[in-house]
């Protein structure tokens, strides 16, 4: 099994952009509301990810496969 984790300073608390499905409607002006959300959160090897500063990564960017050792 691989570890996921930044491969510049080993930080393994990550963001990660995500998938859900989910209902928006939108009003005339172009604003948005979210009115419900379904099924799971979905991301993959391609998915985008940030080493996360707030816990005190280095910030480096890249996909999910590239932080995968």
């Amino acid at each position: 099994m691989s570890q996921v984790r930044c491969p510049i300073c080993f930080n393994r608390h990550l963001q990660v952009v995500v998938r859900q499905l989910a209902d928006v409607v939108y009003d005339e002006d172009g604003d948005h509301e979210v009115t419900d959300v379904y099924g799971d959160v979905d991301f993959d090897d391609d998915s985008f990810v940030v080493c996360a500063t707030n816990h005190g990564g280095c910030g480096h960017v890249g996909t999910l496969k590239e932080f995968s050792a």
